[in-house]
């Protein structure tokens, strides 16, 4: 369940989907622009383009974004990082699944980040096209 980011802003500390800057919704694009140039992830790529729709998120819970989980969280209530949290997320394929995040603490890059070849086959997952 969507519990905002409490603990980690003091903004954001209602469920996601109260905010309307968030459009009143728990769930983020593959289109997070935070790198430039951004490449890895479907920001101006017409689905058709995608190479592994069963792999490539399309959608998913924000709690993936920063590698916390809303479910069987292994920090409890508090949302802290951490390698192989769950989240759900829907693919370009259009099927969804619980996933498992990666995240690499000495480095601090969020999940969303990565490039394909550092995301281990383990997690389900890849965030660009390719």
């Amino acid at each position: 369940m969507d519990r905002g980011w409490k603990g980690v802003n003091t903004y954001w500390v209602n469920p996601l989907y109260t905010y309307q800057n968030l459009d009143y919704g728990s769930y983020n694009y593959n289109g997070i622009n935070n790198t430039e140039p951004s490449t890895n992830n479907l920001l101006n790529i017409k689905l058709t383009d995608v190479r592994h729709p069963t792999r490539t998120w399309l959608m998913a819970e924000w709690c993936f974004t920063w590698a916390y989980s809303w479910h069987d969280s292994l920090t409890g209530e508090k949302n802290i990082s951490y390698n192989n949290a769950i989240a759900n997320v829907s693919f370009v394929d259009g099927h969804a699944s619980f996933i498992k995040a990666y995240y690499n603490a000495s480095d601090g890059t969020a999940p969303f980040a990565y490039p394909t070849d550092q995301i281990p086959n383990s997690c389900g997952y890849q965030n660009a096209p390719n």
